[in-house]
This record gives structure tokens, sequence and C-alpha cells, in this order.
């Protein structure tokens, strides 16, 4: 895996923030570990935190715990992203529901960044269908 260094959010997508917020689709990235190191507005808001509250969290226990699968039990979710986070595999269309929001139901997908300064980061995608 390249080395990443996480400086290169800050400096690298800052043109890109509110382009970012004006997708409408929830936005994290966070490295092979699984450290989220910056979200969107939208997906601070889909989740219900405070804004700028989600950068050092862990992304497979934060997504585990605010969105649930439709089709794989919420016992084992977790352990599940945790293998394709560490593994490089992409997420694809996962459906899911809101914790606690009967009917939103959300369009997880995963994909590693395979190129640049970006090369084995993570963004993830979180959209309203």
């Amino acid at each position: 895996m390249a080395q990443v260094y996480p400086e290169y959010i800050g400096i690298g997508l800052s043109p890109f923030y509110d382009l970012f917020d004006e997708l409408g689709e929830g936005i994290c990235i966070h490295d092979g570990e699984g450290a989220i190191l910056w979200s969107n507005r939208r997906l601070e808001d889909l989740a219900g935190c405070p804004a700028g509250s989600l950068a050092g969290l862990d992304a497979a226990l934060f997504i585990s715990s605010h969105f649930l699968p439709e089709r794989q039990k919420q016992e084992i979710f977790e352990g599940l992203l945790r293998t394709a986070f560490l593994n490089g595999l992409q997420i694809r269309g996962l459906r899911c529901s809101l914790e606690g929001a009967r009917g939103c139901q959300i369009e997880y997908s995963s994909h590693v960044m395979g190129r640049g300064p970006f090369a084995g980061l993570r963004l993830d995608r979180f959209r309203e269908v």
C-alpha cells in the first residue's frame, strides 16, 4: 500500500469542500485502517453529528452504529466493513437505513483511491435513495 499523508486531505481537497457539500451525498475519506480523516457536512447531517466531529473516528464503528444494512446482520456488519477496509475491497451499492429513521434508505459505497497523493485512502459515499 502506498504511504498516506493525511496533511494532503486539508491541502489537496480544500478547493473541493464546497463541491462535496453541493453533491447532496454524504462523503468521508479514511485511511486503509479505517480512521476517518475528513467528512462533508451532508454526512454529519445524515448521522446527526456536530460539524467536524467525525475526524479521527473509526469508520467501521461509525458506519455500523449509524447505518443498518438491509441484507447483512447488524452484529456482523462492523466486521465485514473492517475486512473490506483492511483488504482493499470495494463496496458498491449496499442498501442501508439510518439508525432511528424509518423509511430513509441510504446506498453506501466505498472506493479505494489507487493513484496520486491520495493512493491508499478510501472515499465513502452515502446517497439517499
